[in-house]
C-alpha cells in the first residue's frame, strides 16, 4: 500500500470482481438521485416558460367560460372548445386606442397542425420571422412554422387541405385547399408547430365565404383532393374575386383577442372598458398561469415529501448492503490484517469503494435526467 493510487486500484478491483452486485447497488442509489432531480429539472424548467410566454401577453380576450381553455388555446395555440366571439370586438378594442390588438382564430386544422388565422401584426408581436417565402399576404395563403413544416414535408408553392371544420355538417363543411406561401424560421415555441392565415382564409374554411356559381366553369374555386374523395374551395389569384363573405364582417368568429396594452395604467383601462362589454370576457394570462404554477408547486412539494421517505429507505438499505458486504468478506479482512495491512489502510479501502459507487450512481442520475429532458418536449416550446 504506497498511495492512494494503489488504494484506489485495489478498490476497483474489488468492485469488479462482483460486477452485478456493485451493479444493482450502483442503480439502486441512482435512482432516488435521479427522480428527485428530474422533477425539479423539468417543472421549473416549464414553469419559467409558462410564465415568459404569459409576461409577453398582458391580456386576452374570449367569449365567457374557462379562463385556463381561453388561456390555453390563445398563447400556446391549443385546440378547446370554445365559444366565438364577433370579429367587431376586435374594432371596439380597437376603437379604445390603449394598445395593440390582435385577433385570433383558433377553430381549424390543417394534417393535424393547429391553423391559426389571424393579421402580421401577431407575427411581428411574436418576433416570428420567415425564413423562405413571405407572411400569408392573400387569402388561401399560409405560412408554416419550421417544425410543422418539417414533419408534413411541405415547401413554398405546394398544397395543403384544411381539414373539415364541421365534419357532420355536410352543408358547411368544406375544406380549403391551401398555397404554402412560405416557412418561418424556427422560433422555439409553439409557433413553429402552426399554420398561419389570413382570416378571410380561416372564415372560408368554416364556409363563411362562397365562390359565385360560373356556368362555364362550374362551381367557381371548387376543386376535388382525389378521386371519390371530399371537395375543396379552392383559393387560386386568379378565383379570388369570386368569392365574398357572406353576412356583415363584424359578426364573423373570432376565438380570441390579444391585447398588447403599452404599459400598466393602460393595461387597466383596457380591461375595464373591454370587459364591461356583453358577451366577452378578459383574462390576464399571467395570473392564469400563477395559478397552474402553484399547482404545479403543490405536486412537487408532495413529490418530494415522497422521495424524501424513499432517500431514508434507500440509507437504511445502504447500511444494511454494507453490513452484510462486511459481513461476507470478513475472511478477507482477516487475510489483510494477518498480512500487516493497517486496520486503517482497510477502513480507507472500504471508503474508496463506496465513494466510487456514489460518484458512479450520481453520473447516471445526471446521464438519466439528461436523457429525459432530451426525450420529453422542451420547456422553449412552452414560450
Amino acid at each position: 500500500m504506497t498511495g492512494p493510487l494503489t488504494g484506489l486500484v485495489l478498490a476497483l478491483r474489488a468492485l469488479a470482481f462482483a460486477p452485478w452486485r456493485t451493479a444493482l447497488t450502483v442503480c439502486a442509489l441512482a435512482l432516488p438521485i435521479a427522480l428527485p432531480w428530474a422533477v425539479h429539472t423539468l417543472s421549473d424548467g416549464y414553469v419559467q416558460g409558462l410564465t415568459a410566454r404569459a409576461t409577453a401577453t398582458p391580456l386576452v380576450v374570449g367569449a365567457p367560460g374557462s379562463q385556463v381553455d381561453l388561456t390555453l388555446a390563445a398563447l400556446w395555440l391549443r385546440p378547446a372548445p370554445l365559444a366565438s366571439i364577433p370579429a367587431g370586438e376586435a374594432d371596439a378594442a380597437r376603437v379604445e386606442g390603449l394598445g395593440l390588438v390582435v385577433p385570433l382564430h383558433l377553430r381549424l386544422t390543417a394534417r393535424g397542425a393547429p391553423v391559426v388565422g389571424t393579421t402580421l401584426e401577431y407575427l411581428e408581436r411574436r418576433h416570428l420571422t420567415v425564413a423562405v417565402g413571405t407572411a400569408p399576404l392573400r387569402l388561401g395563403d399560409a405560412t408554416l412554422g419550421a417544425q410543422v413544416a418539417a414533419r408534413l414535408g411541405v415547401g413554398l408553392g405546394d398544397p395543403l387541405i384544411t381539414d373539415a371544420a364541421h365534419p357532420f355538417d355536410l352543408a358547411r363543411s368544406q375544406p380549403v385547399r391551401l398555397r404554402v406561401a412560405g416557412i418561418l424560421a424556427p422560433a422555439g415555441g409553439p409557433d413553429d408547430a402552426a399554420v398561419f392565415v389570413d382570416l378571410r382564409t380561416a372564415w372560408a374554411a368554416e364556409g363563411l365565404i362562397h365562390g359565385h356559381r360560373d356556368v362555364q366553369a362550374g362551381r367557381a374555386g371548387v376543386v376535388q383532393v382525389a378521386p371519390g374523395a371530399v371537395e375543396a374551395l379552392d383559393l387560386t389569384p386568379e378565383r379570388l374575386q369570386a368569392f365574398h363573405l357572406h353576412g356583415d364582417p363584424a359578426d364573423a368568429p373570432l376565438t380570441a383577442l390579444l391585447l398588447f396594452p403599452p404599459d400598466a395604467r393602460a393595461r387597466a383601462l383596457l380591461a375595464g372598458r373591454v370587459g364591461r362589454r356583453p358577451g366577452v370576457r378578459v383574462v390576464r394570462p399571467s395570473e392564469v398561469v400563477a395559478q397552474l404554477a402553484g399547482l404545479v408547486l403543490k405536486v412537487r412539494r408532495l413529490l418530494d415529501a415522497h422521495q424524501a421517505l424513499v432517500a431514508v429507505s434507500t440509507l437504511c438499505f445502504l447500511v444494511l448492503v454494507i453490513g452484510l458486504g462486511l459481513r461476507a468478506r470478513a475472511d478477507e479482512l482477516r487475510a489483510l490484517a494477518d498480512l500487516g495491512v493497517a486496520r486503517r489502510t482497510v477502513v480507507g479501502l472500504q471508503v474508496a469503494e463506496w465513494l466510487i459507487i456514489a460518484v458512479v450512481a450520481v453520473a447516471l442520475a445526471g446521464l438519466a435526467v439528461w436523457a429525459g429532458a432530451a426525450w420529453l418536449p422542451d420547456p422553449k416550446g412552452w414560450t
